[in-house]
Order: structure tokens, then sequence, then C-alpha cells
């Protein structure tokens, strides 16, 4: 079963292009990610998922990269660019990369991952 991902749009005081709360919940594999994310606007929600960030987590989930670079070429984005969203994504909770080591060049690699199959977004009226 996939796990979701859900986007809260509240009607708080908060500035309408401002992410309000990321509630962190311990999920039965012991990973520690978002589980729920609230913002004060629907503008706040397009601005963390714009196309090409939703792209990347469909690319991530669908196509299994095995590194940035390799994430890049698949969505035929500039690897700068895709470094600067996945950075982003992480700092929300929204993905990790791990870290694997090459046996043929012995060096690290960060393989994205997406932990969340579906993200669902609540509004509140």
């Amino acid at each position: 079963m996939s796990k979701t991902l859900t986007f809260e749009v509240t009607q708080d005081a908060a500035p309408p292009d401002q992410l309000v709360h990321i509630s962190k919940r311990p999920h039965a594999q012991g990973s520690n990610h978002a589980s729920e994310v609230r913002f004060a606007s629907i503008e706040a929600v397009r601005n963390v998922l714009t196309r090409e960030r939703l792209a990347l987590l469909r690319a991530i989930k669908g196509r299994r990269p095995g590194s940035i670079y390799e994430l890049a070429k698949v969505v035929e984005r500039n690897l700068k660019s895709v470094q600067t969203d996945l950075k982003f994504l992480q700092e929300h909770g929204l993905v990790r990369l791990n870290v694997h080591q090459q046996a043929r060049r012995k060096q690290h690699v960060k393989v994205p991952e997406a932990p969340f199959g579906e993200i669902a977004v609540r509004i509140a009226i």
C-alpha cells in the first residue's frame, strides 16, 4: 500500500504564500518524514508543487533513477536546477537522498527516493 502525504490548506492568519506547519510522524518502517503539511493558501501549495517539482517526484517514483544525474537526464533538465529542486523537496520532507557507493568507481552517489505514492490536498472552506 502506498503512503499518502496530505497538504492541508487552512484559514490561519499567516501570510497567504506561507507554509504554515509540517507535521512529522514516524511511520511503520521507522522513518521520520512529513505526513501532513499545512499551508495558508492554495498559492502556497502551488509554490511548493511546481510543475517541474511534480515531474521530479513522478520520475523518481516511476523510473527509480540511480543518481541525481540520471534523474536530470530523465526529466531533460539542467543538473543544477534538478539539484536545487531536490534540495528544496528534501528540506520539506518530500524526497530522501540516500547515499550509495558505486563499486566500480569507489565513490558515493546520492540516489533520490520518493517516500510517498500520492499527495492529497485538503482545502478548508
